[in-house]
């Protein structure tokens, strides 16, 4: 059996989205397959697998993007799912990729875990609006430009 489990059914976007609108309650988990990840949806005790159009499974390129989805579908019980872990040799070599520091390396999986999962639900359930990417950009192109361009030196007094 596979990460994302041979007992789903096949749902599309659509559907999904007259579901969000019903009063029946869903619950998420977010699936890691190699870089990508998937979205199973439970919905009175029936796992649902999200697909696309043509009938494969719908990818999502980063956890966030499937957390934005979700939250546009009013869905907040969301649990992650991620691949077995890695042999000790390829944990060592992406040692220096992990955003724990090297203080926090003695830390069980679990803990981690927990941590994880409660920033995913914590961000799921602000209603503060994000800034967008391109005002973030105007703003640095401003101060940028403020100081006198990218290989502007400061003045010698």
């Amino acid at each position: 059996m596979t990460a994302l489990g041979t007992s789903t059914t096949s749902i599309d976007e659509p559907t999904l989205e007259q579901w969000s609108m019903s009063d029946a309650s869903m619950r998420a988990e977010a699936v890691a397959q190699g870089r990508v990840w998937h979205l199973r949806v439970n919905r009175r005790e029936v796992w649902h697998l999200l697909v696309t159009a043509r009938g494969a499974p719908r990818r999502f390129q980063s956890l966030e993007t499937l957390a934005r989805r979700l939250l546009e579908l009013n869905i907040v019980d969301l649990e992650v799912i991620r691949p077995p872990t890695p042999s000790p040799l390829s944990a060592r070599n992406t040692a220096s990729l992990s955003p724990r520091s090297n203080a926090d390396h003695s830390c069980e999986p679990s803990t981690w875990d927990d941590w994880f999962k409660e920033q995913i639900q914590i961000s799921l359930r602000d209603k503060r609006p994000g800034t967008d990417y391109r005002q973030v950009w105007r703003e640095a192109d401003e101060r940028i430009r403020k100081i006198g361009g990218l290989h502007a030196r400061p003045k010698k007094s």
